[in-house]
């Protein structure tokens, strides 16, 4: 089986992170000082992952681990692969 970060399935244990810990997207956005909080949505969208500075944060501000805010999905064959993530 292939195994890839998931986008979305990361988005989502980030809002929740946020919500069991009554964050708001404002206040990471001030904590982690990034100039506006379109990072933070492209996040909790799953548009984007955090970068590796930005998920040390994130781990940081949460106290959980890095592995704790990333989310694998585990794929049946290499045809699910995103194309970009094939070798």
């Amino acid at each position: 089986m292939n195994r890839w970060i998931s986008k979305k399935r990361t988005g989502e244990r980030i809002r929740s992170l946020l919500a069991e810990r009554d964050l708001s997207v404002a206040e990471i956005q001030d904590k982690m000082e990034l100039e506006s909080p379109q990072a933070v949505y492209k996040w909790l969208h799953g548009i984007s992952l955090p970068s590796v500075a930005h998920l040390h944060e994130l781990s940081c501000i949460f106290g959980v681990s890095i592995e704790e805010i990333l989310a694998a999905e585990e794929l049946e064959s290499n045809e699910d692969v995103p194309e970009t993530k094939r070798k």
